[in-house]
């Protein structure tokens, strides 16, 4: 077979790799730009109880992780701020309440009380001093499918239809 008959014959669409492909994602780690990585990293080793990695002399790179969660701290070339419409992470974890009553007795400033919530979670909401809102939260109840997660791995309607609609 040539190359061209082969070109012709490969199915490059999205549906043709999602099987194959679908699980080659594993975790997704947010990279959060601040402006002092020394009170950033403070913030997240002693009030969230994260452990880092860091890089540069002075640091300015950090991976901080608390079981399979990271984040990383990317220390800004220019002096800004948090540039997040709302949550700039939401971090599922086993027992929020838990979570929260540790966060509690460490002094953390909450800035969203844990409620229950309209999307099937229960969750709670902290502040880093960069401005970035960070979300903790549980699915509650029996989901077969969390808040945020396809049972389709992310093959969604319009994808879908797309494919469809290119078939007529």
């Amino acid at each position: 077979m040539s190359e061209s008959e082969s070109d012709n014959n490969s199915d490059s669409s999205p549906e043709s790799y999602t099987e194959l492909q679908a699980d080659q994602f594993q975790r997704t780690m947010p990279v959060l730009e601040i402006t002092d990585m020394d009170r950033s990293i403070k913030f997240y080793r002693d009030s969230l109880g994260f452990d880092g990695t860091m890089w540069g002399e002075p640091v300015n790179f950090a991976i901080m992780q608390r079981g399979t969660v990271t984040l990383a701290l990317d220390l800004s070339q220019q002096a800004s701020s948090a540039n997040n419409q709302y949550w700039a992470s939401y971090i599922y974890v086993k027992d929020v309440d838990l979570l929260y009553e540790e966060y509690q007795a460490l002094g953390v400033t909450i800035q969203r009380p844990i409620e229950d919530t309209h999307y099937g979670c229960r969750d709670f909401d902290v502040m880093d001093p960069d401005g970035y809102l960070l979300a903790f939260g549980q699915v509650l109840g029996t989901c077969d499918t969390p808040p945020g997660l396809s049972p389709d791995g992310g093959r969604d309607e319009l994808t879908k239809r797309t494919k469809t609609d290119d078939q007529h």
